[in-house]
């Protein structure tokens, strides 16, 4: 069974997963959580800060390895066979309770395997780190589950881990962060007591500090050497320039952290207010209550019982048509263009989940990935994201080509979003899209742990209750006339930010075409 800290970019930001498009490549500050099954020897490698996971709830910013070139893909624009048959939803309940301090937690029961799952959620996860010294809180969770506690060791904590037939994985985010146990059942009681005693109870040894700061640095360097994830971070910060989350760990921001930072961290963030449980295996919420309540149901409030915390509200700029260009000397170029777009479960945000399927959500059907990488062969991977979060959004369009079809690349993608902006697609489109998009919802609710974590984030993040029964509906109601709104409100060339990572003698080409072109310097600053 693995364990570890994983890296993700949270389900806050990720809209309804599934349904936008899993999304590809990028293991960043963000997100995001692998099943709990691997060998003892993959342990240490888990063991750090920048580990990628697939936590079912969390979306990366692009889609999946885009599949092998078919020999023919008709856009979407060109079906007119009947829509498909919408597959039957059935939307989990979750029995909801709390412990004596106000700790929420919602439980499925699950008889099918004798295991429980137990996943701890703490508002706040990397935006808390302090100007100068990002990275502080992708450290902390690195070292909850890889420095042991202040009663046991971590090699003493694996090994009885190992011998109950358990896991805990950690796992950092961006906005939210969580701990996570898998175990069997007979021996829950034991690996609850450990659960919990390496998260409110984190020794922080100065050694294994010093380790993870390393992995920390190393990782980041890495970063410049990926094209992907270097295009991804840039255009993350351009998008999030006047919020906290326009803030990247580096190499001297990592070296700046110390360990009185991470206590401070540490207390800052494991409190009632903060602290939310969902939960899935055998018995009753009643025996899980008795479980858990002895462990967490002391863990003092610092507010009055009914307060609760809420996650900061972030209302990034509205780009303002410009461009960029980073010099990377690479035979691949990334080309990314983004547009602020409405918050998830607001009116706009059905229409525009219908509208980054069309654009390049839908992978082999997709416009994007029609015409530019079917019919004229520029691109070996192209498609559209939608990221939503509660008090925001973005939609952007990216395309990895190589240097003598990124400014054909670049024009093609323009003018196929002043298609959509133009509201050019069909009532057929529009429906093959909705029954794939309520298709897929059904992937929501994969296991009882991930719909019990599902249902539970309902109520951290202020959402409606009925919100997932109301999706399938909501999505079935956009009409075409609210798709063409919110195109020609969203898309306009204007209030657009494009990102290209390129070879540095590309630049030249791109600023003949593009004299507004803005240079992003890269070089490290000064010791």
């Amino acid at each position: 069974m693995a364990r570890g800290v994983s890296d993700k970019n949270h389900r806050v930001m990720s809209s309804t997963a599934p349904l936008i498009v899993p999304f590809l490549f990028i293991t960043i500050v963000v997100v995001f959580l692998s099943p709990l099954v691997a060998s003892a020897s993959q342990t240490q490698a888990q063991h750090h800060p920048y580990h990628p996971t697939a936590h079912p709830a969390t979306a990366e910013p692009f889609p999946g390895t885009t599949p092998p070139l078919p020999l023919f893909s008709p856009p979407l624009s060109s079906l007119t066979r009947a829509t498909p048959q919408r597959l039957a939803v059935k939307i989990p309940t979750a029995e909801r309770f709390t412990l004596d301090n106000g700790i929420v937690v919602y439980f499925i029961r699950d008889e099918e395997l004798p295991l429980l799952h137990v996943e701890a959620t703490l508002l706040d996860g990397a935006q808390a780190d302090a100007e100068g010294k990002e990275g502080t809180a992708r450290l902390l969770w690195a070292l909850i589950r890889g420095g042991g506690s202040t009663s046991r060791s971590i090699e003493d904590i694996d090994e009885r881990l190992d011998y109950l037939g358990a896991a805990i994985t950690a796992t950092p985010g961006e906005r939210l962060s969580s701990l996570s146990l898998t175990s069997l059942v007979e021996s829950a009681p034991a690996a609850l007591e450990i659960f919990a005693d390496i998260l409110l109870n984190p020794a922080l040894p100065a050694n294994k500090m010093e380790i993870f700061k390393g992995i920390a640095r190393e990782e980041i360097r890495r970063v410049a050497d990926n094209p992907q994830s270097l295009a991804l971070r840039h255009f993350s910060r351009l998008m999030h320039a006047n919020t906290t989350l326009h803030r990247f760990p580096q190499e001297h921001t990592i070296k700046a952290i110390t360990r009185e930072d991470l206590l401070l961290l540490h207390k800052k963030l494991v409190t009632p207010e903060r602290l939310f449980f969902s939960a899935s295996g055998p018995g009753s919420a009643a025996a899980l209550r008795e479980q858990l309540n002895p462990l967490f149901g002391k863990l003092k409030r610092k507010k009055s019982p009914r307060a609760q915390v809420t996650l900061p509200q972030h209302s990034p700029r509205r780009p303002q048509g410009e461009i960029y260009f980073l010099a990377k000397d690479s035979p691949q170029c990334i080309i990314i263009k983004g547009w602020g777009a409405p918050q998830r479960a607001s009116a706009g945000s059905y229409p525009l989940e219908l509208l980054n399927n069309i654009l390049g959500g839908e992978g082999l059907i997709s416009r994007l990935f029609c015409e530019i990488r079917t019919q004229k062969g520029y691109a070996y991977a192209t498609g559209s994201f939608y990221r939503q979060s509660p008090d925001f959004g973005i939609l952007g369009a990216y395309a990895f080509v190589n240097a003598e079809t990124m400014l054909p690349t670049l024009a093609l993608l323009n003018n196929i979003v002043g298609t959509i902006r133009q509201g050019d697609f069909s009532e057929a489109e529009i429906a093959l899209t909705k029954s794939a998009l309520i298709n897929r919802f059904v992937f929501l609710f994969a296991s009882p742990a991930v719909s019990a974590q599902r249902l539970l984030e309902l109520e951290y993040l202020h959402l409606p209750a009925d919100f997932y029964q109301r999706y399938p509906e909501r999505l079935a109601e956009v009409s075409k006339r609210e798709m063409q709104r919110f195109a020609r409100e969203i898309f306009p060339e204007e209030h657009s930010l494009t990102l290209i990572v390129a070879p540095r003698e590309q630049g030249e080409a791109l600023r003949l075409t593009y004299p507004q072109l803005r240079l992003i310097d890269i070089s490290p600053p000064p010791e």
